[in-house]
């Protein structure tokens, strides 16, 4: 009989990789990188449904090589297993942030490159807080039509989606001037969000000065901002950075967004030199096509292909 599976048949694992528990992460050897599904919406403002992002980024994987033709890398060349889910607990934020927390520093410890697949935009504090037993400085690169800087929102949440990358700027170990946002558009900020970001020392590159100064540009002058007296960055990428047209499933849609196509050219620079990456906000109930599915695996391709080829090219 021969050894073959259509990718719509047998379990769905990103990417068709071997699926190893979650609990059994103690006992990994030899992984370069581990892809863990975070199912938490808990903190959505707006349209709800990115707990079952990770379900059907899965899904819509299985039809993706893990060969990205831009990088000439070829994923399948490192060892990548699918660790399944961070057992979140619905309704109950803090439990949920501590497994995120405690998942993602056991790989840390064992070296492994986390690829956290969300679930909203709250799971990327805990993920970088995570890096604290680095004992080093990290930056951060923060892909977003929003500027996630709220101080609480709502009212008495201090840990929701809108609210990350405010508690990202105040761990110890992350200075606000190694952060950057790149690709926000400002029809849901006010004017005061944008000032409180310059303030706080932090990188910014808006949809416009994307436009403006150019793709290229922009991403290497955010990775020169991110690696300034740092080694690396955690790099987060909220679907909603692309335009509604290529990502209907997001929780809130910013129009005039950016096109697949300039959000890989600006990851192919952007993913050289960053230590663990996040992909959140897809939200399938409100894109029956799967194209959301679909352009968020590409990101996760490029991404890692770009890391690690660049990391190849360091050796030669």
């Amino acid at each position: 009989m021969e050894d073959f599976e259509a990718p719509y048949a047998g379990i769905p694992t990103f990417l068709k990789l071997p699926h190893v528990n979650i609990k059994d992460i103690e006992s990994l050897r030899n992984v370069d990188i581990a892809i863990l599904g975070v199912p938490l919406d808990e903190t959505t403002t707006h349209r709800s449904g990115a707990k079952m992002g990770p379900r059907a980024i899965r899904e819509a994987s299985t039809s993706f090589s893990g060969y990205s033709l831009r990088s000439k890398f070829d994923l399948n060349d490192l060892t990548i297993i699918d660790a399944g889910d961070v057992p979140v607990i619905p309704g109950n934020v803090e439990k949920s942030h501590m497994a995120i927390y405690e998942t993602v520093k056991q790989l840390v410890k064992k070296n492994i490159t986390s690829t956290l697949i969300g679930g909203d935009h709250s799971i990327t504090y805990p993920a970088i807080k995570a890096h604290e037993i680095l004992k080093e400085k990290i930056g951060v690169i923060w892909v977003d039509s929003h500027l996630d800087f709220d101080m609480e929102y709502p009212p008495g949440q201090r840990y929701s989606h809108s609210c990350s990358l405010r508690r990202t700027s105040e761990l110890p170990f992350i200075d606000p001037t190694n952060i950057v946002v790149i690709g926000y558009s400002g029809y849901a900020s006010h004017p005061e969000h944008e000032e409180e970001v310059d303030e706080a020392g932090i990188g910014m590159f808006s949809i416009y000065d994307i436009r403006e100064e150019g793709l290229e540009k922009v991403a290497k002058k955010s990775v020169e901002i991110a690696t300034k007296n740092t080694k690396s960055f955690y790099l987060s990428v909220d679907i909603d950075v692309l335009d509604p047209a290529f990502a209907p499933g997001s929780g809130l849609h910013e129009p005039g967004g950016l096109t697949p196509w300039e959000l890989f050219k600006m990851l192919a620079i952007l993913g050289q030199r960053m230590v663990a990456m996040d992909l959140v906000e897809v939200a399938p109930p409100h894109d029956p096509s799967g194209i959301t599915a679909s352009n968020a695996t590409a990101i996760i391709i490029e991404v890692l292909s770009a890391a690690y080829a660049y990391s190849l090219k360091k050796k030669e």
